[in-house]
C-alpha cells in the first residue's frame, strides 16, 4: 500500500480550563476541544508513521466534532484526503475533493494532481501542476510535486529534464518509506515510457531470437515483453519472460531479479502472479534498491488486507533471514502491519519497533520507529503521555533547527501538558518560541504557555506573556479572549479575583488599548464587568454596563459584526439586571430584563433572564409568579439547554407550595421533562422526585413502580443507582404494613445497601438506618440493635468521627445512637445505652446537646 508519509502539522491543545467559556453563548471556532486536539495530532502522527487507515479513522472522528471551525474543518478535510489517497481509495478521496467548497489551495490542488495521476490521466495531472507554486506547498507536500513534473516529462520522452525533477523528489522524501515509493513509481515509468509498435516488436522479437542466452539476450528479451504489453499481448509478454527465467544460471541473479520484477509490473501487483514474482524477489534479494522497489511494489498491493495470514507470513519468514537487505525495514513494516490490523497486536509492533532501534541505530528508518512508538503511547488506553513525550524529544534532538524541530518540540510540550505535567510544558513552550516561529505559530505558542503558568498558579509570569501576546499579529482573538478568561478566571478559583479584575483593567487603561482589535477590546469590557459581579461590586456594574453598550454601539460593522455586538449586549444587559436584583432595586432589574427580552428575543441571555427571574420569585415564596417565568421558558424556548432545568425548577416550586393540587403538578412538570427531553441528566433525579411527590400523595404502589423503571432504565449506565434502591426499599417498607415477613424481606434488600463498599459512607449510613428501623418495625428487636451498633462502628469505629464525615453523614450517625441508646435504656441496659450517648456528645453530632442531658440521667442510674 502506497503511503504519503507526510510531516503534517500539529494542532494546539486549546480551551483546556474547566470553566466555559465566559460570553453565555460565546463560540471560539479556532478553540479545539482537547479531545478533538488530541485525535487530529494523533491522525497526523499516525500519516508521518506511514499509517493512513488509522490517520483515516482519527480524522473522522475528529470531523464529528460539531464545534470545528471551517478553516480547521477545511484543513482536517484536505489531511483526509491524503490519508484517501494513500490507500488508493481513489472515489472516496475524489468525492471528498468535490464535495469541499471552492478552494485557493495549492494542497488541494496537488491532492487532486495526484488522484488525475493514479486514474492514468496524466493531461489533467500536469493541469493541476501548472496551477500550483512549489514555494506555496508546505515543505511535506512539496516532494509530492516535484516526482509528479518528472513523471509527467519522462512520459513526454524528456529523460533529462525528468532527471532533476526525480532527483529533487528523492532528496526531499520526509521519510525513507516515501523513498521506497518513489523509487517504485520512477521503475514503472521508466517502463511505460518505452516505444512501443509493430515494426518495434518484430526488431526485438529476432533479437532476441539471436542472442537466446546470452547476457545481451536477456535485456532484449525485458524490452520486447515491455512493448508487447504496451501492445496489448500481456500474456505473450510474460510468456517470454518465463522462458528468459529457464535460461538463467546461478550467475545471473541480478537478470532474475530484474525479470522478476517485470513479470510482477506487468502481470499487476494484485494478480496471484504478481504477487508470487515479488516474494520471490524478496526472498533471494542480495541488491537492496532492488529489493526495496519489490517490498514497494507488494506493500502497494492488496494482499495485507485480502490475506493478512499469508503477508505476516512472509514478513516473519524475511525476518527469519538474518542478513536480509532489508531487515530495518522488515521490522518497521510489520510493526505498522500489527497496527492496522482488523484486530491490532501493539504490544507486538512495539517489540518490532524497539528491536528496530536496538539491533540498527544507524538505519534512517530509526526515526520512523520511535515515531511509531510515540504513535502507540499517545494512543494507548489510557494515553501514556510522559512515554511519548520522551519518545518525542528523542525525535526532536535529531533534527536541525526549522519547522520540523519546533513541531516535534510542539508536541512534546502538549504531551506534558495533557499528562499534568504544566512545569515541564511551559519549559518546552518557552524553548521552541525561542526558535522564532511565525507569527501564527509564536500566538498559539504564547497562548499555550499562559495555559500551563496559570495551571502551575504562576499567574503573575501568566500575565506578562499574554502582555506580549498583544502585539504578536498571529495570535487569533478569540484564542487570546480565551487564554484571559483561562487566567482571569484560574485566579478567581484561587482566591485572586481581585487581582483578576485588577489586571483586565490596568489592559484596558493601558494607551495599547487602543490599537487592541476591537473585538477582543470588547470582550475584555465584558469580562470586567463579569468579575465585578462575581466580586459583588453590584453597585459599578450599572455604569460600567452603560459604557460597555456605548462602545458596542460605536463600533462599526467592518470591525466586529453585528450579530457578534449583539452577543455582547445581550450578556451584559444579563449581568446588569442580576446586579440590580442583587442590590433589591427590583423594578429596575424587571426592567432591564424586559429591555433585554425585547433587543434580543432569540438571545441565550434572555432565556436566562427568565431563570434567574423566575429563582428570584422562589426565593421570596412567590410561587405563582416564579411558575410563569419557568412555563414562559418552557414553552418560548423548548430547544434550550434551560427549558430541561425550567421543568425540574418549576415542579421544585410546585412541590414547595404543598398541596395535592400542586403536587400534581409537580409531577406533570416532571413527566413533561422527562418525555420531551429524554437524555438529559436531570432525566434521573426528575424520575427519582417524582417516585418521592407519589409517596408524598400516599400512591406508594406507583412510587414503587417509577423507582422500578429507573433500576432498569439507568442500572450500569450510572454508579448512584443504588439511591433509588434505597428509595425502593424505604416505599416496600411502607407498603408492608406490619407484615413481619414483608419487612424482613425488605430488611434483607436494606442490609445490602449497607454492605455496599462502593457507596459513600453517608449513604451507607442512611440505608443502615433504614435496616434497623425495619428490623425493629418486624419485631426483632435484638437483630434491630445489632444492625444500629454495626452502623455506629462504620462511622465511628473507636468511637471517634472522622473529621470529613459529610453533614448529612453526621445526621445519620446522631440518630442511629440516639435510637440505639433509646432501645437499649427500654432493655433496661442503662450501661451499654450511656456508650452511645457518650460517643454522640463527644464528637458534637447534632442533637448533642439533648444527649448530653439525657446522659447525666443516664449516668445517675447506673451508679
Amino acid at each position: 500500500m502506497c503511503t504519503f508519509g507526510f510531516a503534517l502539522t500539529g494542532v494546539a491543545l486549546c480551551g483546556q480550563a474547566s470553566d466555559p467559556a465566559p460570553l453565555l453563548t460565546e463560540t471560539t471556532p479556532d478553540v479545539v476541544a482537547p479531545a478533538t486536539a488530541h485525535l487530529i495530532a494523533t491522525g497526523d502522527d499516525a500519516l508521518r508513521a506511514g499509517l493512513p487507515s488509522l490517520a483515516e479513522r482519527f480524522y473522522l472522528r475528529a470531523l464529528s466534532d460539531n464545534a470545528l471551525g471551517e478553516a480547521l474543518r477545511l484543513d482536517l478535510n484536505l489531511k483526509l484526503a491524503v490519508a484517501l489517497i494513500s490507500q488508493r481509495k481513489l472515489v472516496a478521496a475524489q468525492r471528498l475533493l468535490d464535495a469541499l467548497p471552492e478552494l485557493d489551495d495549492p494542497r488541494e490542488r496537488l491532492s487532486r494532481a495526484l488522484l488525475a495521476y493514479h486514474a492514468g490521466d496524466l493531461v489533467a495531472m500536469k493541469e493541476y501542476l501548472d496551477e500550483t507554486v512549489a514555494a506555496q506547498l508546505p515543505p511535506e507536500y512539496q516532494p509530492w510535486y516535484y516526482l509528479l513534473q518528472g513523471l509527467w516529462e519522462r512520459s513526454q520522452g524528456s529523460v533529462a529534464k525528468a532527471e532533476p525533477f526525480f532527483k529533487q523528489a528523492l532528496g526531499q522524501a520526509v521519510t525513507a518509506t516515501q523513498r521506497a515509493d518513489f523509487e517504485a513509481e520512477i521503475f514503472r515509468s521508466q517502463i511505460v515510457a518505452n516505444k512501443a509498435d509493430e515494426d518495434t516488436a518484430k526488431l526485438l522479437q529476432k533479437k532476441v531470437e539471436e542472442t537466446r542466452g546470452t547476457q545481451v539476450g536477456f535485456g532484449f528479451a525485458r524490452q520486447y515483453a515491455i512493448v508487447l504489453d504496451l501492445l496489448g499481448h500481456k500474456t505473450q509478454a510474460l510468456d517470454v519472460l518465463q522462458d528468459q527465467l529457464k535460461l538463467l544460471t546461478e550467475q545471473e541473479k541480478p537478470e532474475q531479479t530484474e525479470i522478476l520484477l517485470l513479470i510482477a509490473l506487468i502481470s499487476g501487483e494484485d494478480s496471484q502472479r504478481g504477487q508470487l514474482a515479488l516474494e520471490e524477489v524478496l526472498r533471494t534479494a542480495h541488491d537492496k534498491d532492488s529489493a526495496a522497489i519489490a517490498l514497494s511494489m507488494l506493500n502497494r498491493s492488496s494482499l495485507a488486507e485480502t490475506n493478512p495470514a499469508e503477508y505476516q507470513q512472509l514478513l516473519d519468514e524475511l525476518l527469519a533471514r538474518p542478513d536480509h537487505p532489508l531487515n530495518d525495514e522488515l521490522l518497521l513494516l510489520r510493526a505498522r502491519f500489527m497496527l492496522r490490523k482488523a484486530e491490532p497486536e501493539p504490544d507486538l509492533a512495539i517489540r518490532d519497533a524497539e528491536q528496530l532501534i536496538e539491533r540498527y541505530p544507524g538505519s534512517p528508518l530509526r526515526i520512523d520507529a520511535i515515531r511509531l512508538l510515540a504513535f502507540q503511547a499517545w494512543n494507548a488506553n489510557p494515553p501514556r503521555y510522559r512515554t511519548a513525550a520522551d519518545y518525542l524529544n528523542q525525535i526532536r534532538e535529531a533534527l536541525p533547527p526549522g519547522p520540523e524541530h519546533r513541531y516535534y518540540g510542539r508536541l512534546v510540550a502538549d504531551s506534558f501538558f495533557l499528562n499534568g505535567d504544566y512545569q515541564a510544558a511551559a519549559e518546552v513552550y518557552e524553548a521552541v518560541l525561542n526558535e522564532e516561529p511565525d507569527p501564527k505559530e509564536q500566538g498559539e505558542l504564547l497562548l499555550q504557555l499562559v495555559e500551563s503558568l496559570s495551571r502551575e498558579k504562576r499567574y503573575e509570569e501568566a500575565g506578562q506573556v499574554l502582555d506580549e501576546s498583544f502585539s504578536v499579529s498571529g495570535v487569533v482573538p478569540e484564542r487570546r479572549w480565551q487564554a484571559e478568561w483561562t487566567l482571569a478566571s484560574s485566579m478567581a478559583r484561587a482566591g485572586e479575583a481581585e487581582a483578576a479584575l485588577a489586571r483586565l483593567r490596568s489592559i484596558l487603561d493601558q494607551p495599547t488599548s487602543d490599537t487592541m482589535p476591537a473585538a477582543l477590546r470588547l470582550r475584555l469590557f465584558w469580562l470586567e464587568i463579569k468579575l465585578a459581579s462575581d466580586l459583588n461590586q453590584y453597585e459599578a456594574i450599572a455604569a460600567m454596563t452603560d459604557s460597555l453598550l456605548a462602545e458596542v454601539g460605536a463600533t462599526p460593522d467592518a470591525d466586529v459584526p453585528m450579530a457578534n455586538r449583539e452577543l455582547i449586549a445581550a450578556n451584559a444587559l444579563f449581568l446588569r439586571g442580576r446586579a440590580l436584583l442583587r442590590l433589591g432595586r427590583n423594578d429596575q432589574a424587571f426592567a432591564t430584563f424586559a429591555s433585554l427580552r425585547e433587543k434580543f428575543p432569540t438571545s441565550d441571555a434572555a432565556v436566562l433572564s427568565y431563570l434567574e427571574e423566575a429563582r428570584y420569585f422562589v426565593a421570596q415564596g412567590i410561587y405563582n409568579e416564579a411558575q410563569l417565568s419557568y412555563r414562559k421558558i418552557v414553552d418560548d424556548y423548548p430547544n434550550t439547554p434551560q427549558a430541561a432545568i425550567a421543568l425540574y425548577e418549576g415542579a421544585m416550586a410546585a412541590e414547595a407550595q404543598g398541596q395535592p393540587r400542586n403536587l400534581t403538578e409537580a409531577l406533570k412538570y416532571l413527566e413533561e421533562l422527562a418525555v420531551e427531553y429524554p437524555a438529559h441528566e436531570l432525566v434521573f433525579p426528575a424520575r427519582i422526585r417524582q417516585g418521592d411527590i407519589l409517596r408524598k400523595l400516599d400512591e406508594f404502589s406507583l412510587a414503587q413502580q417509577t423507582y422500578e423503571n429507573l433500576i432498569q432504565q439507568f442500572n450500569g449506565k450510572r454508579d448512584d443507582v443504588y439511591l433509588v434502591e434505597l428509595y425502593r426499599a424505604n416505599t416496600l417498607m411502607a407498603q408492608a404494613g406490619g407484615d413481619p415477613q414483608r419487612l424482613i424481606a425488605v430488611a434483607a434488600d436494606l442490609e445490602n445497601l449497607f454492605d455496599r463498599p462502593d457507596a459513600p459512607v453517608d449513604f451507607r449510613l442512611e440505608a443502615g438506618f433504614a435496616w434497623a428501623h425495619c428490623l425493629r418495625e418486624a419485631g426483632n428487636r435484638n437483630a434491630a440493635e445489632e444492625a444500629l451498633w454495626q452502623v455506629a462502628t462504620l462511622a465511628a469505629p473507636d468511637g471517634g468521627v472522622d473529621p470529613d464525615l459529610s453533614p448529612s453523614g453526621r445526621v445519620w450517625l446522631a440518630k442511629t445512637l440516639l435510637r440505639l441508646a433509646d432501645m437499649l435504656s427500654a432493655d433496661g441496659k442503662p450501661r451499654e445505652s450511656v456508650r452511645a450517648l457518650d460517643i454522640l456528645v463527644r464528637n458534637r453530632l447534632p442533637g448533642w446537646h439533648l444527649a448530653q442531658s439525657r446522659l447525666n440521667t443516664e449516668e445517675t442510674v447506673v451508679q
